[in-house]
């Protein structure tokens, strides 16, 4: 996330011209896939790892093998050096496994590199090693913890399973720390933040966005009032941004578009741009902005940049990024009630499920088709099993949205409830696939800057349909039960 965003250069695909004596990149170290140029690197061959890499070839003085450190969220178990202690033979096998398959590393003997020991108890030498290694940082946790993973397949909160004392073993957890963090890093701005298209922003006390211009997307601009626009740049200059000015203020106000006709782009210099404030994936200034390697996120994204007082990836949360221009085809359909979520989880999801299309009901009634809980009890978990509303986790909403798609709600990710309350501390961790943008975005016709292949960080390649224009696979809804009287169940 640094200000004005530097290239590198890649090494030249088959056919290409050479580079000549400029060198070029082997590998880009990054903790995550959420920078402009990662589909470049994956089709030039480029390891894209993380810093773990670097540190562990360094302390070994040995090369690692780079697909172990993997930057992609999918690889779940990336960076960890597993060995195992007190557990049968075929279960020990099938754990090292499914951690080699996503990612991870197993030692048979403690080493230096290991850096989780799983055990079912707090006993025998590699227990022992880890205590008295603790500047080795050695993570001892139940099999547990890789089990509830390997079923969401998505990594659950390690707390209630590390050693010593581990909640798990106690049967109760009163606490999740990743709870608070939630608060903050999922916080959407509520009504009374709200002014027309866009949200007050919180008074910042640092200059976190010093150096960096912001550029407002043409079709949201139109829909600000000249006071919220003001307003917005006010505390833009507070946090030692500037805000870019349309064209039209060139002519001392706001150009006239009474007659529904918006100009394709009222930016006038792209080069100053650092980020784009856009509410759809659509348009000139969002194709071109994403052509360029601009930063472009959400007012949702601006409004939690503010309340944490520092600038992350838009990529890292669903509601961070331009949401797609037209609802999932079949959702209209969907009534979707949530049980068991709670603060700012709860409102992110029902932010996510008004954006997909569907209808959220704060109570449910023979009319819902879906109930998103995180956990399998209360009034509204047992109503809908006697309805047959099917009940789901909110990875289900997550992914559809992820995916823009109708998933089936029979996939077992969908329906697992691990056996701790950490479901809602999961709530945002799911991205947005950087390597599946390419679809949104249309070449600006006529754009020589955008469509020239050194600039286009996308790739340059042919483009396939946008996503939202083909077939989607959908589940069916479920039918309401009929010729009885419709009852409300009220649940947390």
């Amino acid at each position: 996330m640094v200000n004005h965003i530097a290239r590198f250069h890649l090494p030249p695909s088959a056919g290409s011209p050479s580079n000549g004596d400029v060198q070029c990149a082997t590998h880009v170290i990054s903790p995550d896939t959420h920078f402009g140029e990662y589909q470049a690197c994956v089709k030039a061959g480029v390891h894209v790892v993380t810093s773990l890499w670097v540190e562990r070839s360094v302390m070994s003085g040995l090369h690692y093998i780079e697909r172990y450190f993997s930057a992609r969220s999918q690889d779940i178990f990336s960076g960890m050096v597993v060995a195992v202690t007190h557990m049968p033979a075929a279960d020990k096998e099938t754990l090292l496994a499914s951690v080699m398959a996503l990612g991870g590393q197993w030692r048979e003997k403690m080493r230096a590199d290991v850096t989780h020991v799983v055990l079912m108890k707090d006993l025998g030498p590699k227990y022992e090693y880890v205590k008295q290694n603790p500047q080795l940082g050695i993570r001892p946790l139940l099999p547990h913890w890789f089990k509830e993973t390997l079923n969401l397949l998505h990594p659950v909160p390690m707390e209630p399973y590390l050693f010593p004392n581990p909640p798990m073993l106690e049967g109760k957890l009163t606490h999740i720390s990743s709870d608070d963090a939630n608060s903050v890093a999922l916080a959407v701005p509520s009504a009374d933040t709200h002014n027309g298209s866009a949200y007050e922003l919180p008074k910042p006390s640092v200059a976190f966005m010093r150096g960096y211009t912001v550029a407002i997307d043409t079709q949201l601009l139109y829909s600000l009032s000249g006071g919220a626009f003001a307003r917005l740049g006010q505390r833009l200059g507070e946090a030692g941004a500037t805000l870019a000015k349309p064209r039209h203020e060139a002519a001392g106000g706001k150009a006239d578009s009474s007659n529904g006709n918006l100009p394709e782009s009222v930016i006038a210099d792209w080069d100053s741009v650092d980020i784009l404030v856009c509410q759809h994936r659509s348009g000139y200034d969002y194709s071109k902005a994403s052509r360029l390697g601009k930063i472009v996120g959400t007012f949702v994204w601006l409004y939690q940049a503010f309340l944490s007082e520092q600038l992350s990836a838009p990529t890292q949360r669903l509601l961070h990024y331009p949401v797609p221009p037209v609802p999932v085809a079949g959702m209209e359909r969907m009534v979707i009630s949530i049980s068991h979520y709670r603060g700012a989880s709860r409102e992110y999801l029902i932010r996510l499920i008004t954006a997909l299309g569907a209808q959220y009901t704060a109570k449910m009634s023979k009319e819902n088709t879906h109930l998103v809980t995180a956990s399998p009890e209360g009034r509204k978990y047992t109503a809908a099993l006697q309805w047959n509303v099917s009940v789901v986790n909110h990875l289900w909403v997550e992914r559809c949205y992820q995916r823009w798609k109708l998933l089936t709600v029979s996939h077992p990710n969908f329906t697992y409830f691990p056996d701790l309350p950490v479901l809602n501390s999961m709530v945002g961790d799911t991205d947005v696939r950087v390597d599946k943008l390419r679809a949104w975005v249309e070449a600006p016709q006529g754009d020589s800057i955008a469509e020239s292949s050194d600039m286009d960080v996308l790739g340059d390649s042919d483009l396939g349909p946008a996503a939202g224009t083909g077939r989607r696979e959908m589940s069916a809804p479920v039918d309401d039960e009929s010729g009885e009287e419709m009852k409300s169940v009220v649940d947390s």
